[in-house]
Parts: C-alpha cells; sequence; structure tokens
C-alpha cells in the first residue's frame, strides 16, 4: 500500500509522494513555487551570459564623433586660372633652347562671390586673351614664351601681378602705325578690394604702407635710378666700366639721358604699386629706359624690404595648371 494514503486511502501522486486529498494545500504552493524558481534561474542566467543594452543617451549628453561631422568642402584658392595652355610647349622658338622657353600660359581669375568680381575676371581675361592672341599664339608660333603671374595679400587688398615674357610684338598701335618690338618681361598689375570686390586705386593701396601719391613718387626716385644704373651696365651692345666719369663723352650722354627719363614724372607715373607674394612688402612693376631693344625694359623693384620681389615664372609650376 505503499502508493496509497493511510489516512484516507487515495493514491499518491508518483513524483511527489503527495496525497491528492489530505495534502491539497502543499501541492497547490508547489504549482506556482516551481514555475517563480524557474524564472529566477532564467534572469539570473541572463545577467551574466548575454550583454546588457546600452541604454539611449539623453539629448543633452548626446554627442557626434568627430569623423562623423560634416564634411568641409575643400578651399578653393583665392586666385586660380581661368586659362591654362601648354599647345606650344614642345615648339622651338627665336633660336632658344625649350628649357628657356617652356611656352606656358596662366590667365587668373579670383574666386570671390562678389556682384564687382565678375567685371574684374571679365577684364583680366579679355586683356590677357586678346595680348596672346596677338603675340602669344598666331597662326605658327607664339612670340611670347611665358605667362605667368603672382598673388599677393595685405589686409583687403588683393594685388595679382602677371608678367609677359620675352613679349615680341608686331601689329599695329592705336593710332594706326605698324610697330615691332620687344621685352624681355611685361608686367600688368590688377589690386582688388577682396571684401567690395571694387578695383583699388594706387592711393588706397599706398595708404597701407603709410606713402601718399606725393611721397610715394618721390620715394621710388632712388629705386628708378638703381634699376637704370643695372640696366646700363649689363646692356649687351657695349662694355662699360664701373665708374662712367671715366667713359667717353658718347656713354656718359647715354646715361645721363636714360636717367633723366627714368626719374622723369612721365616715367614715375607709369610705375605700378603691387604687394608681393612671397613677403607681403610694397613692389612696383615699372618700365625702365634701355639702350638696347626698343629701348624700354619692364622690371620689378622691393620698396619696403630687402629681398628681389617674387617672379612669377619661378614663384610656382608654370607647367602646371594653377587650381
Amino acid at each position: 500500500m505503499g502508493n496509497f494514503c493511510g489516512r484516507c486511502g487515495c493514491r499518491l501522486e508518483p513524483r511527489s509522494g503527495l496525497c491528492p486529498k489530505c495534502d491539497s494545500a502543499r501541492i497547490r504552493k508547489r504549482k506556482w513555487l516551481l514555475p517563480m524558481l524557474l524564472i529566477l534561474a532564467l534572469a539570473i542566467v541572463g545577467i551574466f551570459v548575454f550583454p546588457k543594452a546600452a541604454a539611449p543617451a539623453l539629448p543633452e549628453e548626446s554627442t557626434v564623433p568627430e569623423t562623423t561631422q560634416i564634411a568641409q568642402w575643400p578651399q578653393v584658392e583665392l586666385v586660380t586660372d581661368a586659362f591654362f595652355d601648354d599647345t606650344f610647349a614642345g615648339i622651338e622658338q627665336h633660336g632658344y633652347s625649350l628649357q628657356r622657353n617652356p611656352f606656358y600660359y596662366h590667365i587668373p581669375q579670383i574666386n570671390l562671390n562678389l556682384p564687382g568680381i565678375k567685371k574684374i575676371n571679365a577684364d583680366i581675361y579679355q586683356e590677357l586673351y586678346e595680348m596672346l592672341s596677338v603675340d602669344g599664339f598666331p597662326e605658327q608660333a607664339p612670340f611670347t614664351r611665358c605667362l605667368a603671374y603672382t598673388v599677393g595679400e595685405k589686409e583687403d587688398i588683393i594685388s595679382i601681378l602677371v608678367c609677359a615674357y620675352d613679349r615680341f610684338y608686331s601689329g599695329y598701335t592705336e593710332d594706326g602705325q605698324y610697330a615691332q618690338y620687344g621685352d624681355d618681361h611685361y608686367y600688368i598689375v590688377y589690386n582688388v578690394n577682396r571684401k567690395t570686390g571694387e578695383y583699388v586705386t594706387d592711393e588706397e593701396l599706398l595708404a597701407i604702407y603709410g606713402f601718399t601719391p606725393e611721397s610715394f613718387r618721390d620715394y621710388i626716385t632712388g629705386a628708378l635710378t638703381s634699376k637704370t644704373h643695372e640696366f646700363f651696365m649689363n646692356n649687351g651692345m657695349f662694355s662699360v666700366s664701373e665708374d662712367i666719369t671715366q667713359e667717353d663723352e658718347w656713354t656718359q650722354e647715354w646715361y645721363i639721358k636714360l636717367w633723366n627719363e627714368s626719374i622723369s614724372e612721365e616715367y614715375k607715373s607709369k610705375a605700378m604699386p603691387y604687394i608681393d607674394a612671397a613677403t607681403g612688402d610694397l613692389c612696383i612693376a615699372a618700365t625702365i629706359p634701355v639702350i638696347n631693344s626698343d629701348g624700354i625694359e619692364g622690371a620689378t623693384m622691393n620698396l619696403t624690404g630687402t629681398s628681389e620681389p617674387a617672379d612669377p615664372e619661378t614663384y610656382r609650376d608654370v607647367t602646371v595648371q594653377w587650381s
């Protein structure tokens, strides 16, 4: 009778050995206690086995990783090429070697979104492209071996110095006269205000360096005299000693004539002030009277520093587009 209750004779439960009648309260308690123990056991296992889910950060605690910040557009250079040409890079011309005559042409444009800049860029392009069309790349071979520029900045002013190298012109002048002439260096200067998008006057640029137009013209006398002397001593036509007073009367007359011309109001008024790209110094691009060639030559001079002004042809690699 081991499978029957000794008190009431009912069959005992096979697993628990309890009487369904006499032990009913204990049986009910076991029915809910076992599931609860099972749930508790599973919960404990879950804590140690499964990773804890990350709680979302509060809005004030949210941060954006640096790698997901909005990407910045590559900074566009202030002045880049509006036109670049290397078509004639493989042509030998005027008896020079290819190394001497690279034949690369750069026309600048200012990359500022201002109303006046569009017109300034059009002015620059028209002037330089028309010049190249005449003496740069006519039908067979160019008469100008290189066109390059530098860009100087000081405060709100941008200075673009353009140089045409070994420029040879053959055509008609404004008054209808046929003319031929050549320049080793032919300079053009564009001074622009980067805030207003307008051309800058010489007076505005000079004021940054403490000059008035009158004091500027007086100040450049020494620079023009020195450059005239340099060109005269390296004229390529005849040998001249350092002591001009020892030369013959004809040579002395030439020297005095060129010196007087270079410091005349006519030549001073043609001096173009600009900001040097390498140093920020005030420089001028000027025309100097010379003996050989067509009687004039372009040159640059540093007025407020001691270094030579940056040369557009060597300041950057002229064989690639500047962008």
